[in-house]
């Protein structure tokens, strides 16, 4: 059995994902796996959660389409990735590829660079996602021997997160060696169903 794991955004939960199972599950033996974030945001927003911190000037800016996370690392960022392992249910040896959206597609990131020899991986999606502390994606990526694939995807109108800094993220990754499949599409802070049916192909053809 093979598992695919996804992160929310911020601001949601693991609801907010989960009807793209159907669309993305190529096989029976796949398990999807939709995790909560371990925030709940306060005053809760209808169950909205975060996986890191953003205080409320960074939202502000965040709000506004210039925050941009490439120079900054969350400090219980690592508290958050050690989270997501104890809640990944899986068995030694299953192949796994692990997504997200957002913030969570950030952690996504984050999780494979720290934790990358402890799984069989098969690959990364990353959705509307940006660069978060690249020194230590630097860092982290300058030890691996092998690299999974990466699948990312970004509108080019995104308000939220600016196409640009998807750019940085796509850069870093080629520059770091990384099979990457980078899709535009017209669009803002989403995942339209063409990036659902690109994406669906890209886990049939990574799991066995």
């Amino acid at each position: 059995m093979a598992q695919v794991v996804f992160l929310h955004g911020y601001g949601a939960n693991k609801e907010d994902l989960m009807s793209l199972e159907p669309y993305l599950k190529t096989k029976k033996a796949q398990n999807f796996q939709f995790i909560d974030a371990p925030h709940l945001l306060q005053p809760a927003h209808f169950g909205g959660r975060s996986w890191f911190e953003i205080n409320n000037y960074e939202l502000m800016k965040l709000q506004a389409g210039n925050l941009d996370f490439s120079n900054s690392l969350p400090k219980d960022l690592s508290d958050t990735l050690e989270y997501i392992n104890k809640n990944i249910k899986i068995a030694p040896n299953e192949e796994l590829i692990l997504g997200g959206f957002s913030q969570g597609s950030m952690c996504a990131l984050h999780f494979y660079l720290k934790y990358h020899d402890q799984y069989n991986f098969k690959g990364i999606i990353l959705y509307s996602s940006t660069a978060l502390g690249l020194k230590q994606c630097q860092e982290l990526a300058d030890k691996l021997e092998d690299r999974t694939p990466v699948f990312q995807s970004h509108g080019s109108t995104d308000a939220v997160l600016k196409f640009e800094y998807a750019k940085k993220l796509k850069n870093f990754l080629i520059e770091s060696k990384f099979d990457v499949q980078f899709h535009e599409f017209q669009g803002g802070h989403q995942i339209p169903m063409t990036i659902l049916e690109k994406s669906r192909s890209f886990i049939e053809h990574n799991l066995q």
